[in-house]
């Protein structure tokens, strides 16, 4: 078998279909804005097909969170405090199902995880922060 040559490894090929997926036709122009947000923020062949559906709901529960805060801003000195209750309650289901999507898609730093930054030192011992290079 040829050995490749490094230019050739270097070329990552472009796969029909994948890239910066473009906000289904359903969107409004809000939920439009937050998916090229999104889309925009992350690397260029991050979101593959079968994320989409979750890239959706995000997108969703994103506006709805959006629309609650607005609501409880403009109106919080009209409400009972079941009616506070009821709504903030509304707004902490709609922030998790956020971060669990997040989470998901790997947009949070912590979700993405690599190896090399988690791995501890070989000798078991920690460093304090008040020693200079280990010296006790």
């Amino acid at each position: 078998m040829p050995r490749k040559s490094r230019q050739s490894l270097t070329v990552v090929p472009m796969v029909p279909g994948a890239g910066r997926p473009e906000p289904p036709e359903v969107l409004d122009d809000e939920e439009r804005a937050i998916w090229r947000e999104i889309v925009g923020a992350m690397p260029h062949h991050w979101f593959k097909t079968e994320s989409l559906s979750l890239l959706r709901a995000l997108v969703s529960h994103i506006v709805t969170s959006r629309e609650l805060d607005c609501r409880l801003r403009k109106d919080r000195k009209v409400f009972t405090l079941e009616d506070l209750r009821l709504i903030t309650g509304l707004q902490a289901r709609e922030t998790a199902a956020i971060a669990k999507l997040s989470a998901a898609l790997r947009l949070t730093p912590k979700s993405q995880y690599r190896p090399v930054t988690a791995t501890a030192r070989s000798d078991g011992k920690r460093a304090r922060p008040w020693e200079i290079n280990g010296e006790n």
